[in-house]
């Protein structure tokens, strides 16, 4: 091999290549983005449409269906899936990881605008969400206060908002779990009914005095001018003093029959940190910036905002993610140091001191220009990375002992220095490029592996193959240089005893032990080898019959969440009665740094591959953080909690930890696909007792178990056409009196809008004799008791309905304890799911973590 004596003969110029590479590394260290998790964006979509009142089943005909096939028209698509609750359907597609993600999103867009106006008229919202993992929030922050309101808190949070919008590589600040202001109009329906007016007059009367029509221009002389009117409301006042009704001289102003106000809207989310009142304010990181820099800026902005806040509101940081971040970094910091120490050290009492700092070079050298290789691949610095570089500093020393010993060699041999770098190296240089080149080709099949598991892991084989290639050309190249001048006088060979006294037991153990062995196994080549072969042979029956496989492991941080799900049918105040026995227990744990609770919807995204579950009103969520993560307690812990909320009566109580991976409902999915629920409900039944017998499966969730009530009311179709009443007019009115109906916008002096809603004017809470309040316009004008038209029954009905690949299915989702092998569990319930007999138009499918392992 050349390259050592072209590298000798050419110090000057190799030694100025390996600065410049260091010092092009460490700008590369300094300017690499920095992130929790890998950066990557998945072409998908999920469309998020509320519609208060609608029921499951309505849903899936009137908003499931036509989504579903306005989506089903693209191409490249792997899955759609669809979840529909009370007033909400969500409706998630994902395409061809191939594919570019923002040209599928655009499509998606465009499929939902083109069929807005063939779905219900008076949809709440139609949302679109784009899968990325840039929307993991960085920062979660609670303004918190158990005195301000709804709005005073709203309005704090805008100011830091509009601040910490205007730092570099912040993508986006949301705040949530606040409820929005909006204009009521509580309609006192037995008073209209008595005057003869009706709720369309009343909507009507107020969007024709709320709409402003563009006079145009006109021209005056040698000007032109445009023309501006003033048709909408300014104030309140206007608004209360709208004529709805003129006869005989007397004039009906909305005043008289009815209440208008200023109120918050019907809370959906109901957030509360360490128990106080609060609103969230989340704040996104932009794709290819360094954390560090962003959250050191923000902190600076949130201290300075904190200063001014009155002593009502508290800001609390309910999650940094620069701090797992910083840990990771720090850890592997200690790893590098103790690498140093521990390979210096060996190789000092091996071979000697100088020999020792020769070889200890290498480490931060090959990691440092490295890192110039894992820049300019757009690989930030992440978990994945931090890895890597871990797994490689036991890998990437290997080649500069080698040399360096076989260099030391030679001068004991009495070879001059020069010879000795030169010959020493080119000696072994070859077998060393052909062994960093297998240990290289180890790592191809995790570099080319498919899909979104892929891009996830792609950062451990890029830097550990950039890092191992500059430790192989620091060994071939930069070594000889350094020991040359490390070593300018010749080593001449020593008398054995002499050389044994200096490291009297790392040369017994070498000239006696492992002597004894080499030579014994050189004697006897052939039992060696069947030894060898016997041995790889068990070790590959073992692994494969007993070593679980998870590509997926637990993300081990000091954060988990706790999911909670009361009956169906319960409410939000119910609900908050569970997660404030939630709040005890965790009040007990001397261990928990904070909690965050949130009712009727997921905590903010905090991990890349957990997606918070969207509106509902028996659902909570609690994100747990701890002061620190050790292994043993922490699993200590989740155990007991989940012990404690196992027996819980009033509710289903989940402790899950984070996982790593793509994301998953659940490791353990299934399927069964078809029309009739109770046939799907008798082999959900069977699954799920058949994962109850197994004692390592946990959080069984069986959507068929739920079922709710729902008041129906059931229109009598011929009353309504003999008293000459459209349903139309019957279910508008109803949805008016139950839910409220936005009719208009109020924009205030500021430029502030605010829903103008009309709604039935109700106590505290409505009752079914507020049914009897309701009162429909017939055709001919006269005002109809909706009892003459409708009666009112309660029946059940599905909870939720999910559905897969464009059908009806049901879902039983599980998860697994720590260590427990998924194969194991799962290997049973397969041979008992092949052979159940399932009738024509039925079927099964298995997902979860078997699935996004096989897609790998």
């Amino acid at each position: 091999m050349k390259l050592p004596k072209f590298s000798l003969d050419n110090y000057q110029f190799v030694l100025i290549v390996f600065i410049l590479l260091t010092i092009a590394g460490i700008n590369s260290y300094i300017s690499i983005p920095r992130s929790e998790n890998p950066m990557m964006d998945i072409p998908g979509a999920s469309v998020i449409t509320i519609y208060p009142g609608a029921n499951p089943n309505d849903l899936e005909q009137l908003v499931a269906k036509p989504i579903e096939d306005a989506i089903n028209e693209l191409d490249d698509i792997i899955k759609v899936k669809t979840t529909i609750r009370d007033g909400i359907t969500v409706t998630s597609v994902e395409f061809s990881f191939k594919t570019d993600p923002d040209k599928k999103f655009n499509e998606v867009s465009e499929k939902i605008n083109s069929i807005k106006n063939k779905l219900p008229s008076d949809i709440y919202s139609i949302d679109l969400w784009k899968y990325s993992s840039t929307d993991v929030a960085i920062l979660q922050l609670g303004l918190v206060s158990d005195i301000a309101n709804y709005k005073t808190l709203k309005a704090k949070a805008d100011i830091l908002k509009n601040k910490l919008k205007t730092i570099k590589g912040i993508a986006k600040v949301k705040i949530i779990a606040n409820p929005d202001q909006e204009i009521h109009i509580d309609i006192d329906f037995n008073k209209i009914a008595m005057l003869g007016v009706s709720l369309e007059q009343i909507s009507k009367a107020i969007i024709s005095n709320n709409t402003n029509i563009p006079g145009g221009n006109i021209s005056l002389s040698d000007y032109n001018f445009g023309i501006k009117t003033d048709g909408t409301y300014n104030d309140l006042q206007q608004i209360k003093n709208t004529v709805i009704n003129s006869s005989k001289g007397k004039i009906l102003r909305l005043k008289d029959v009815a209440n208008v106000h200023f109120d918050y809207q019907k809370q959906n989310w109901y957030a509360k940190v360490n128990k106080q009142k609060a609103i969230f304010i989340k704040v996104e990181q932009k794709k290819g910036y360094n954390i560090f820099d962003i959250i050191d800026k923000s902190k600076k902005t949130i201290a300075d905002f904190n200063n001014n806040l009155p002593k009502t509101i508290k800001l609390k940081y309910v999650f940094d993610q620069s701090i797992g971040i910083d840990n990771r970094i720090s850890n592997f910091r200690n790893n590098l140091l103790q690498g140093i120490f521990l390979v210096g050290l060996i190789i000092f009492l091996a071979i000697g001191f100088r020999q020792a700092v020769v070889v200890v070079t290498a480490i931060p050298l090959s990691i440092i220009i490295g890192l110039n290789f894992v820049y300019f691949m757009n690989i930030g610095l992440q978990q994945i990375t931090i890895a890597a570089l871990i797994i490689a500093l036991g890998l990437l020393v290997d080649n500069s002992i080698v040399i360096v010993e076989n260099i030391s060699r030679y001068q004991k041999l009495g070879y001059s220095v020069k010879e000795s770098a030169i010959k020493g190296t080119s000696e072994i240089g070859w077998p060393i490029v052909s062994s960093t080149v297998t240990t290289l080709l180890a790592f191809i099949p995790i570099a080319m592996m498919p899909d979104k598991a892929g891009e996830f892991i792609k950062g451990l084989p890029v830097t550990i193959v950039a890092t191992l290639t500059v430790s192989m050309f620091i060994a071939l190249s930069l070594n000889p240089v350094l020991a040359y001048f490390f070593n300018k006088k010749t080593i001449k060979s020593k008398p054995q005893n002499q050389s044994k006294t200096k490291f009297k037991y790392l040369n017994n153990f070498i000239t006696g032990h492992y002597r004894r062995t080499l030579k014994y196994a050189l004697n006897h080549k052939i039992i060696i080898i069947l030894s060898s072969i016997s041995l790889f042979v068990f070790s590959l029956l073992f692994a494969i019959f007993f070593v679980g496989k998870s590509f997926f492991p637990h993300a081990e941080s000091p954060q988990f969440l706790i999911d909670i799900k009361t009956p169906d049918g319960n409410n939000l105040q119910k609900t908050e009665k569970v997660t404030s026995y939630i709040e005890n227990v965790l009040d007990s744990v001397p261990d928990v740094k904070l909690y965050a609770t949130n009712i009727g919807h997921g905590n903010p995204r905090v991990y890349y591959n957990i997606i918070p579950k969207t509106y509902s009103k028996n659902f909570a969520e609690v994100y747990v953080e701890l002061n620190h993560f050790d292994k043993n307690d922490f699993y200590l812990l989740i155990d007991k909690l989940r012990k404690k909320f196992k027996n819980y009566s009033a509710a289903n109580i989940e402790v899950k930890i984070f996982e790593q991976g793509v994301p998953l409902d659940a490791p353990i999915e299934v399927y069964f696909f078809g029309q009739d629920y109770s046939i799907l409900k008798h082999y959900t039944d069977s699954l799920q007792n058949w994962l109850k017998a197994n004692k390592n499966v946990i959080n069984i969730n069986n959507e068929l178990n739920k079922a709710q009530k729902n008041l129906f009311i059931k229109i009598n179709k011929d009353k309504a056409n003999i008293y000459g009443v459209p349903i139309y007019e019957i279910n508008r009115t109803i949805r008016i009196a139950t839910n409220g109906y936005a009719i208009s916008k109020f924009h205030d002096k500021i430029g502030d809008k605010y829903d103008i809603v009309i709604k039935q004017k109700i106590n505290k809470q409505y009752s079914i004799n507020d049914f009897e309040k309701i009162y429909v316009k017939s055709l001919s004008g006269k005002m109809i008791p909706l009892r003459f038209l409708a009666n009112i029954e309660f029946r059940k009905a599905p909870a939720t309905i999910t559905r897969y690949g464009f059908k009806r299915t049901a879902k039983l989702t599980a998860d697994i304890k720590p260590n427990a092998n998924i194969d194991e569990i799962m290997k049973p319930i397969i041979k008992k799911l092949k052979k159940l007999k399932f009738p024509q138009g039925y079927s099964y499918k298995i997902a979860g973590e078997l699935e996004a392992r096989s897609e790998t």
